[in-house]
């Protein structure tokens, strides 16, 4: 096979099939909240994602580019027939063992490619790559890309990507609309390859909080069906003065944005609650962490004076905890557990203390001689739910059972995670319907309207609860939920039927240990465009 006369490259992220019989890690999955609900039996959600970044680095191009999201080999064997000057490989280290095959396909099938490896992935030691990169890309990506390929620097195209959104995998005809606005993080959390990676910087993407918000209004014009937005930024609010521009764009725009961000307890300090609503901030993934971590992004509020606050005003707080920290013991951490749990989050993620290759926690063990052998390597293993390394008062085996005793534990308490979302959202009605402000005024008919969505889950929701507990609260919730909200009971019926078929086949799947795999998805970029 003769090679193309022009420049084409081919982008491509780890393969499919994923789960535990394909020898990935527990983590290795594409479902969006597989870390916030795996342990809640049929009310998991399933959303599914995708290697945004590389349609981001395809639509900035002028090369003519295809991205190929999740296919088998065997799907990727023949896109190497298609003939390709560039073949770019996105990788994480629990990814490895799945892009390597690949890559020495590539090696074989199109031995004139220039092969490239990037992603976070890219960070593991040069030699894991001996032989089969040629370039190695340890930056942002759109602008690496550019010299590589000898293109001028441009302003940022921002693609037009959105999430649908489903019911036990039942489209409900709504999108999440994806926003970049920056990579990287100052914090500089130990364990944190985000931070690590871009050195403690945070680079934007989009030039100022103006240009987010024109962003979203632009893609909602021109689909309908997006709803809602997730703005990823490891941190979004830290700047304080761009999230006081975010707030003024906002309301200038008249328009309700429902949107989710990652931030941090200093961060959403600097804002009031009423400030967030207006923002159009309906939910924040915060840290918390360890109380004792003795990170600086935990200065601010109290934890739980802080989540009280948001969740009063109709913002759900997801938030992650961390086992493995020196100071912890197995009562400490259930301890620590305990109070996170008091906050009432909306959802729980928990994950070991698993430093990063190349982070500073990761060199800081190693030079303790504390990494245990065998993992150093085992890239699957950096997963967030491996140990690597050796505690000082927990055995790994212990420590790795209790990371997933607390998700149980976090399912009995506080029940399924997409109830609590409800709770906090007529919590948000109330809060916003009479208020003064046009904009929290439009906010809370949102919100009313979704609620009376809603009603068709409970009777799922009560009859399969964890414990009479959680049935008799989601029972007030419902009871609580029809007396504000309002809705059509003969709809709501119709709806509790249709969904019970489709929770069932969720159920089962979860129990015989069923992987949700994602589809292929294949997109054309500038000549290659139809």
């Amino acid at each position: 096979m003769t090679g193309p006369a022009t420049t084409r490259l081919l982008l491509v992220s780890p393969p499919r099939p994923f789960g535990r019989r394909h020898g990935d890690a527990f983590s290795c999955q594409t479902n969006a909240a597989f870390q916030l609900t795996w342990a809640q039996e049929g009310f998991r959600v399933e959303d599914m994602v995708w290697h945004w970044g590389l349609d981001l680095i395809a639509s900035n191009l002028k090369t003519s580019t295809t991205v190929l999201h999740y296919p088998t080999r065997a799907e990727f064997r023949r896109e190497l027939r298609l003939g390709y000057t560039h073949i770019g490989f996105t990788v994480n280290p629990p990814t490895w063992h799945k892009v390597k095959p690949l890559m020495e396909d590539a090696r074989r099938l199109a031995p004139g490619a220039t092969l490239i490896i990037g992603g976070y992935g890219a960070r593991m030691p040069e030699n894991e790559f001996s032989g089969l990169a040629d370039v190695v890309c340890r930056e942002e990506g759109v602008s690496f890309m550019r010299l590589l390929l000898g293109e001028p620097d441009a302003p940022l195209v921002h693609p037009a990507i959105s999430i649908p959104r489903s019911i036990f995998g039942i489209p409900t005809g709504e999108r999440t609309g994806i926003i970049f606005n920056a990579l990287g993080c100052p914090n500089g959390c130990d364990f944190c390859m985000t931070s690590h990676f871009y050195d403690r910087r945070k680079i934007y993407f989009l030039p100022s909080a103006t240009q987010v918000v024109k962003t979203m209004l632009d893609m909602q014009d021109r689909d309908p069906r997006i709803t809602s937005f997730a703005i990823f930024d490891e941190d979004f609010l830290l700047d304080e003065g761009r999230g006081r521009e975010f707030l003024a764009a906002v309301e200038a725009a008249g328009r309700y944005l429902d949107i989710m961000v990652f931030s941090s307890v200093r961060s959403l300090s600097q804002f009031s609650p009423l400030e967030l609503t207006r923002m159009g901030i309906a939910r924040v993934w915060v840290g918390y962490e360890s109380p004792k971590a003795g990170y600086a992004k935990q200065e601010g509020k109290p934890f739980a004076q802080l989540c009280a606050e948001l969740r009063g005003a109709g913002i759900s707080v997801m938030s992650s905890s961390i086992v493995g920290y020196d100071h912890q013991t197995e009562a400490i951490v259930r301890s620590e557990f305990e109070a996170l749990l008091a906050t009432r989050p909306t959802a729980v993620q928990v994950m070991l203390l698993s430093p990063c290759f190349g982070t500073s926690a990761w060199t800081r063990m190693e030079n303790e001689g504390r990494l245990i052998h065998g993992l150093q390597k085992d890239w699957a293993a950096q997963d967030g739910y491996t140990q690597l390394f050796r505690h000082p008062h927990m055995e790994s085996d212990r420590m790795e059972a209790l990371v997933k005793e607390l998700y149980h534990l976090d399912f009995q308490r506080l029940g399924p995670t997409m109830f609590r979302f409800f709770d906090v959202m007529l919590a948000g009605y109330l809060y916003h319907r009479d208020h003064p402000h046009a904009l929290l005024r439009m906010r809370a008919e949102v919100f009313r309207a979704r609620l009376q969505r809603t009603l068709a889950l409970f009777p799922l929701g009560i009859a399969f609860a964890p414990n009479a507990n959680v049935r008799s609260e989601l029972s007030a919730l419902r009871q609580r939920i029809a007396k504000e909200a309002g809705g059509n009971p003969v709809r709501i019926t119709i709806g509790s039927l249709l969904l019970l078929l489709p929770f069932f086949w969720a159920s089962l799947r979860h129990r015989l240990g069923g992987c949700t795999q994602p589809r292929r998805m294949r997109a054309c970029y500038g000549d290659l465009c139809p």
